[in-house]
């Protein structure tokens, strides 16, 4: 099993991302860092507060896109490519009002086993986008389609 360090963990989920849903609840992680490729993973495995919940309640979507789990286990490659995201949704229970624990862990074909462990409070507001997102939405914004060319000058 690979330890992945709580700050690498926390720069990859989504803080606030948990709420609950019509039919239980869901949290999400976003892909800042660099893109990687999955071609398999099994044996997910996912506990709230000290509670299991069985692989079959759990369904995984990459950017609102379903990914196929087959007998628990991933069916078809998936890239993960910079600023997806990926939402764990959990059928059954919802969670109550507060901070709660999540420990997900599952086995993939090139980094071998590893376990996700964060807090989120169920019930807070969400987080200010970082710094690079929000200039993202600001550039793809009809703001700066009204600026002036930028024009530099000068010599090497």
């Amino acid at each position: 099993m690979v330890y992945i360090p709580g700050f690498l963990v926390n720069k990859v989920y989504d803080s606030g991302s948990l709420c609950n849903t019509e039919d239980g609840f869901e949290f999400c992680f976003v892909n800042t860092m660099t893109p990687l490729k999955i071609s398999g993973m099994r044996d997910i495995r996912l506990n709230v507060d000290g509670i299991d919940y069985p692989a079959e309640k759990i369904r995984l979507f990459l950017d609102d896109r379903p990914l196929g789990l087959g007998n628990t286990e991933l069916v078809e490659p998936v890239t993960f490519s910079n600023n997806s995201r990926l939402t764990i949704r959990v059928f059954g229970s919802k969670l109550s009002k507060g901070k709660h624990t999540i420990r997900i862990s599952f086995i993939t074909n090139e980094y071998g086993g590893a376990t996700l462990k964060v807090s989120d409070t169920l019930g807070k507001k969400r987080r200010v986008p970082p710094f690079w997102a929000r200039v993202k939405k600001t550039v793809g914004s009809s703001r700066v389609m009204n600026s002036k060319q930028l024009s530099i000058e000068g010599e090497l």
